[in-house]
């Protein structure tokens, strides 16, 4: 990081960084990238998110009566994230996304104080949500613990808390004494922290991927339901898809901090993905729960989605799998182990 002559008597009137070329500090440009615009881009995706949350959670808790371990951690994830969200908004009023020519060496301060906190709780944040994706993945496509999948997906939740756990450990030991990673003027030493979040992210990106695969394996290896249908249980887990996206992103600007001297400006596009990574994550998650919520609340729209009884092979194209509160896609699950010709019975042993 470029920073001019570290005088603690002119922290507040001394630039950040020298500007470039012919440019000029200018304190009061604290608008680089767009204080509103980015407050935007993490409110948006932390709505939509916090509306499906509470479908699932009332679906899950009030209307099926069966709320599961990933339906406990999921209300923690969104509570998790509302914390994140909100000190995303104050790491935009104290720097985040302003140029450091443009701030003082106090604001910089500020800014690399929440940069701090916000990078360390990037990665508990993120492995809560995929265990809650995972255990929701088990409970609905393995609910016997047998095959190959459940024996991935049990291999993966201790994986993530691991890997994660060591990535906290080591954000809070980037630097000694801690507080010389938003003071670089105080007496210790720093490890090269870019280096340590390219890692952590380029581990998040396959695993994200591999979570996406496994329900579309799932679903393309039933025998028993149209093509239809499974389009339909696909397009629900391809919103994933955008996490993955989310995740590229976020890695690719983490690896162009690499040769920016401008962190505070180059840190921001990370936080953002790192919001659309998380938000991304939580609507894939609970989009399942959104027909069952919408058949127990608005009878009227029973039509629209149908019902998965035997009576309806009369029209096997329809989206009959996630209608009812009752009919969610375990009840595909279950219904075709009882012997209902709805899915693969094998289904488990896959």
């Amino acid at each position: 990081m470029a920073v001019m002559t570290w005088d603690p008597a002119r922290f507040d009137v001394t630039p950040a960084m020298r500007p470039p070329g012919n440019l000029e500090s200018d304190f009061s440009a604290r608008n680089d990238v767009g204080i509103g615009m980015r407050m935007n881009a993490w409110l948006v995706p932390f709505v939509i998110s916090s509306v499906l949350v509470v479908l699932r959670t009332y679906t899950r808790y009030f209307a099926m009566k069966s709320p599961g371990w990933d339906d406990h951690i999921m209300v923690f994830v969104w509570l998790f994230f509302a914390v994140y969200t909100i000190l995303g908004f104050e790491a935009a009023r104290h720097g985040n996304g302003t140029h450091q020519w443009n701030m003082s060496q106090t604001t910089l301060f500020d800014a690399l104080h929440f940069s701090y906190i916000m990078t360390a709780l990037y990665g508990p944040l993120i492995m809560v949500l995929k265990v809650s994706i995972l255990l929701q993945l088990k409970r609905i496509f393995c609910p016997q613990n047998l095959g190959t999948i459940s024996l991935i997906v049990r291999i993966l939740i201790p994986l993530h808390i691991v890997v994660y756990t060591v990535g906290f450990i080591t954000a809070m030991l980037l630097c000694i004494p801690m507080e010389r990673y938003w003071h670089p003027y105080l007496a210790g030493k720093c490890s090269n922290k870019l280096v340590a979040f390219t890692i952590h992210a380029a581990f998040s990106v396959p695993s994200d991927l591999i979570i996406l695969v496994i329900p579309l394996i799932k679903i393309w290896g039933l025998q028993h339901i149209s093509g239809g249908r499974k389009l339909a249980l696909t397009a629900i887990f391809a919103t994933g898809l955008l996490a993955c996206a989310s995740g590229i992103m976020r890695l690719y600007y983490t690896t162009k901090l690499q040769n920016n001297n401008d962190y505070t400006y180059g840190m921001s596009r990370v936080s953002t993905w790192s919001v659309a990574e998380i938000a991304s994550g939580i609507i894939c998650a609970c989009l399942p729960s959104v027909p069952p919520f919408v058949r127990h609340c608005i009878p009227r729209l029973r039509t629209l989605y149908g019902t998965v009884t035997p009576k309806r092979e009369t029209s096997p194209d329809s989206f009959s799998g996630l209608g009812d509160s009752r009919d969610t896609i375990d009840s595909i699950v279950r219904l075709d182990a009882m012997g209902v010709k709805r899915d693969d019975r094998s289904l488990s042993s896959v």
